[in-house]
């Protein structure tokens, strides 16, 4: 009742010290009550999901050999109070897992675009040919229809955007670059952030990004990387075809593993920063049950049984305490951004500060930036031109060094990434069919209209 009391109060202008106070001591302790029940949950899962990765992945191996050692020591000192470097430990833990998967996202980029180029290529070998009667007028028709019988709009908008990626690109580099540029503009008027982070994604998906240690981390995706380099693309055999099928299908099953690991692993060290931060709530018997275990959990030989029955006192806690969590995070969105003055007058700026921290780190958004930064100030036109220039020009060395099936594949990509280019029914139209009809290699099409009617 006095939750409920509160929260009406502070959203209804009742900003007093107390108040305040209140609010974010039930915060601090829903959140630290949350985050060790979602540990106690997906620990055993973690483990569970199969051998430590090879040698191939061993900074993968190493954080997971830190995370646990570093939540066996916090879940020590639960009860007395941590040690205060354990929230610098852990933070260090989140930013080593940061990087990691943007790592292992940048393979995915190219892996993504290598399965694009196979894709187009794999008909060359079936001796398949188009449908008696087909025409790229029908097709474009067949397109239409199915996308006007949607009538979701958001769910029709994503149809469209993959069928223009899967679509044969035949569209001049005159325009391709005319298209980013367009929308490019679309970002007048907007922050800094948000035009840096669309020119570094676009960036990213062309392949001009290289993480650091991108080679030295993940060898065994490196390889593939380099494979793909050197082949010959576009006179690519049926032996070669399939070499390199194989090898792009074994490296993104091991890529997605890693992935799935690591989605997990970065969601448990959220929560284990959420607990190094919340130190000096109340212990109660929610956290008693959750560090026994964690405890229990984390000791080698656990029986799988007796670990079962200890997590059915867990049932329903998380989904509460989420609720309850979700609720107030809410406020404190408002108030941060509509209250901040009266925050600081009361001088709580700080403490919901933190609480806005909280709320990232059990957000769904697992790695959404937690650092506090100045306000973004909106950029001139002149820097937006600026810099898709200089992205452009990037993109026309390394098309033309690159063959046409991997540049009609990054270009493709890109096209879907910035806002549509197609304003209305009759260039939709015509954007089809000329894709369609511009298209004379026969097996290529016969991928693109097996992946479209696929979708």
């Amino acid at each position: 009742m006095k939750t409920n009391s509160t929260i009406r109060g502070i959203a209804h202008g009742h900003m007093t010290k107390d108040n305040l106070t209140g609010f974010a001591s039930m915060m601090t302790s829903d959140a630290r009550t949350l985050s060790l029940a979602r540990i106690a949950m997906n620990l055993p899962v973690y483990l569970d999901m199969g051998e430590e990765p090879s040698d191939e992945y061993t900074r993968i191996s190493k954080l997971s050999a830190a995370y646990c050692g570093l939540l066996g020591r916090v879940n020590k000192e639960l009860v007395s109070g941590l040690d205060e470097k354990r929230e610098e430990e852990a933070l260090s833990l989140r930013k080593e897992s940061t990087q990691i998967m943007e790592l292992l996202s940048a393979y995915t980029d190219r892996f993504t675009v290598y399965e694009y180029v196979l894709n187009r290529l794999e008909y060359r070998f079936s001796g398949a040919s188009l449908e008696v009667g087909y025409s790229d007028e029908d097709m474009t028709q067949e397109i239409l229809q199915k996308l006007s019988s949607e009538t979701d709009q958001t769910v029709r908008q994503s149809m469209l955007v993959s069928i223009i990626e899967q679509l044969p690109m035949r569209m001049t580099r005159k325009r391709f670059f005319q298209v980013l540029a367009e929308g490019m503009d679309a970002y007048k008027g907007s922050d800094k952030e948000a035009v840096d982070g669309q020119l570094f994604m676009l960036r990213t998906a062309a392949m001009l990004e290289e993480p650091a240690e991108f080679k030295q981390s993940f060898p065994e995706f490196y390889e593939v990387v380099e494979t793909f380099k050197q082949a010959p693309l576009s006179a690519v055999s049926e032996a070669e075809w399939n070499k390199l099928h194989d090898m792009l299908a074994d490296a993104m099953e091991e890529l997605n593993s890693q992935m799935d690991r690591m989605l997990l692993l970065q969601e448990l060290i959220n929560d284990l920063c959420v607990v190094t931060m919340t130190d000096g709530c109340t212990w109660i018997e929610q956290h008693k049950t959750c560090s026994s275990i964690i405890s229990f959990t984390l000791t080698p030989g656990t029986d799988e049984a007796a670990l079962n029955a200890m997590l059915t006192a867990l049932e329903g806690i998380q989904e509460q305490y989420s609720m309850n969590f979700q609720e107030k995070s809410t406020l404190v969105d408002e108030l941060m951004q509509s209250s901040k003055e009266q925050l600081s007058e009361q001088g709580m700026l700080e403490t919901f500060s933190k609480l806005e921290i909280l709320s990232k780190l059990l957000s769904s958004s697992r790695f959404a930036d937690i650092e506090q930064k100045q306000e973004s100030e909106t950029v001139e036109a002149s820097y937006i031109e600026e810099q898709t220039a200089a992205l452009i020009s990037e993109l026309e060395a390394f098309l033309k060094s690159s063959s046409k099936p991997l540049a009609r594949a990054v270009m493709a990509k890109l096209v879907t990434m910035v806002p549509l280019f197609i304003r209305d029914y009759n260039q939709l139209e015509e954007y089809i069919q000329n894709s369609l009809s511009s298209c004379s290699d026969v097996a290529e099409k016969l991928a693109c209209i097996e992946i479209i009617r696929s979708l």
